[in-house]
């Protein structure tokens, strides 16, 4: 799915509506190490079917961080289908371990099998 850039109301309706897993980069113009993180997020996250990619910028929305209780950015939050936060992390990240992050925060384990 492709990335979409959202306010903090857009991405509060998207988490009512979803029912799907979802994450949330939140960054801003400023800062030099979003700056680098932006195309790793975009290169690695676009890729997996079924998660809601969306970006906030906090310099136009800087109440996101309060509500999200970030105290700086970068940071990356996973949601659930229902919308309860599973994993957040600040700061850089290579594409192989956002990848492994993702993956770790957003696959539910199948159910024990029935015996």
């Amino acid at each position: 799915m492709p990335i979409r850039d959202v306010s903090e109301a857009e991405f509060n309706r998207a988490m009512h509506l979803l029912g799907m897993p979802a994450l949330l980069y939140v960054w801003a113009p400023w800062c030099a190490p979003c700056r680098l993180f932006s195309p790793i997020y975009q290169q690695t996250v676009t890729p997996f079917p079924g998660v809601a990619a969306f970006r906030i910028n906090a310099a136009s929305a800087p109440q996101i961080q309060t509500a999200l209780n970030l105290a700086t950015v970068p940071a990356v939050l996973a949601f659930n289908r229902d919308g309860k936060e599973t994993g957040r992390f600040i700061g850089l990240k290579n594409g192989q371990q956002l990848h492994e992050w993702v993956l770790a925060h957003l696959t539910t384990p199948a159910p024990p099998s029935p015996r």
